[in-house]
């Protein structure tokens, strides 16, 4: 099938539409992370002060302002939308903290799994022999 040219920028519009409202909130999440943050951070006792700048502390944070504006504050939209806004960013820089890649190529070296793999391929051969006698494949 294929598709005419209104179709495809039709199609990359409403792309671009959903890609411009997740980046504008996250940055307006970011904003708000940071207010919130340099509101609340000189008043934290000294030896915790210090991690007001990393990402775990600023999720925690930002759950916890979360948490506060639906007890409190869920009835103002523009509140609610920030909070909100600053999770979503919040846990994307949380997640960003750690690299994903070389925490699984840590994992998984030297783990000697040609027996696993061995198995595996026995079992797909019988479950194929059995589901072709039954007339299933």
């Amino acid at each position: 099938m294929s598709l005419k040219i209104s179709e495809v920028a039709n199609i990359l519009v409403q792309g671009n539409k959903t890609a411009f409202k997740a980046n504008a909130s996250r940055r307006a999440g970011q904003m708000f992370n940071d207010r919130v943050v340099s509101l609340i951070a000189p008043k934290l006792p000294m030896m915790v002060r210090g991690y007001s700048s990393e990402p775990w502390f600023k999720f925690l944070l930002a759950n916890a302002v979360a948490g506060t504006v639906i007890k409190y504050g869920a009835q103002n939209d523009k509140l609610a939308m920030l909070a909100d806004a600053g999770i979503n960013a919040a846990s994307d820089d949380f997640l960003g903290s750690f690299n994903i890649e070389e925490m699984i190529n840590q994992l998984v070296d030297g783990i000697d799994i040609s027996g696993l793999t061995a198995a595996t391929s026995a079992s797909t051969a019988n479950t194929t022999v059995v589901m072709d006698e039954v007339g299933g494949v």
